[in-house]
């Protein structure tokens, strides 16, 4: 290979590897979007991830919520149009206060927090929505109405 050969080399593997991390960084962009939760304490507020992982089984959804460390009764669901609403508080177990000794670290997020995930534009039945939350995982299985197939019909041409 000349050396013009070698620069067009590199610039092609240099091109393509600025494409692959763009388009890596935009997908993450828009998970991260989708997945950080503004935990509100006092006057300000610090993100954490709420993971959701969405299936549709049949005829239900299945989701599948990460929130470690909260109380089940901390926590609040309810859906309002086509979202599902997942509210709670946070708290912590140990009183990090300056009174009660010297928090010397914490990475953890606490306070308040409210994630909204969008539904698919499928109805949801009038059936009970089940929840469970073990182990830091929150559990829903939501049951949609059965789609129904369109009627055949003839469609003229004018």
């Amino acid at each position: 290979m000349n050396t013009q050969e070698v620069i067009n080399y590199m610039r092609n593997e240099f091109s393509h590897a600025v494409s692959g991390v763009s388009e890596q960084w935009g997908s993450l962009r828009q998970r991260a979007n989708h997945s950080l939760v503004a935990f509100h304490q006092g006057d300000h507020a610090q993100w954490a991830l709420i993971a959701v992982d969405m299936l549709e089984v049949e005829d239900q959804l299945l989701l599948r919520v990460e929130i470690p460390g909260i109380r089940t009764e901390a926590l609040d669901l309810s859906i309002e149009g086509s979202e599902l609403i997942i509210a709670g508080d946070k708290t912590c177990p140990l009183n990090m206060s300056s009174s009660a000794g010297n928090g010397l670290y914490s990475e953890t997020i606490y306070g308040s927090f409210e994630r909204r995930i969008p539904l698919p534009h499928r109805h949801l039945a009038e059936a009970e929505i089940s929840a469970n939350y073990a182990d830091g995982i929150l559990m829903l299985e939501i049951p949609l109405q059965p789609q129904e197939a369109l009627p055949s019909r003839k469609i003229s041409i004018h």
